[in-house]
């Protein structure tokens, strides 16, 4: 089984994937991080920030929590971005599930 940590960093690189397929460019994305990292991207006039929250079905993906919420979209604001969630949920073999639920944070 996955650690916790590799089946993050597995969701953040569907995520990655799925945006540089729609043309963005990533600015930002720390695979250092322990913990979940924002991802930066930037594709045509539209520039975005994205968080990822991720599972191993049958578990669901959390949602961003009130903190989580308010923090990305101070960030956001600060970059001139859009703050987005984007929750994965992966078979065991950290291959994506269905498809990748995008939420615009407001």
């Amino acid at each position: 089984m996955a650690t916790a940590q590799e089946i993050g960093r597995a969701g953040e690189a569907h995520v990655v994937e799925q945006l540089q397929g729609r043309r963005f460019k990533i600015q930002a994305w720390d695979t250092t991080l322990p913990s979940a990292a924002d991802i930066e991207a930037l594709g045509g006039r539209r520039h975005v920030l994205v968080q990822v929250k991720t599972s191993v079905s049958p578990n669901d993906p959390q949602f961003l929590s009130g903190e989580e919420t308010a923090a990305m979209k101070a960030r956001a604001v600060e970059l001139g971005a859009e703050a987005w969630q984007a929750r994965v949920t992966m078979n065991d073999d950290l291959t994506l599930t269905g498809k990748i639920a995008w939420r615009r944070v407001r």
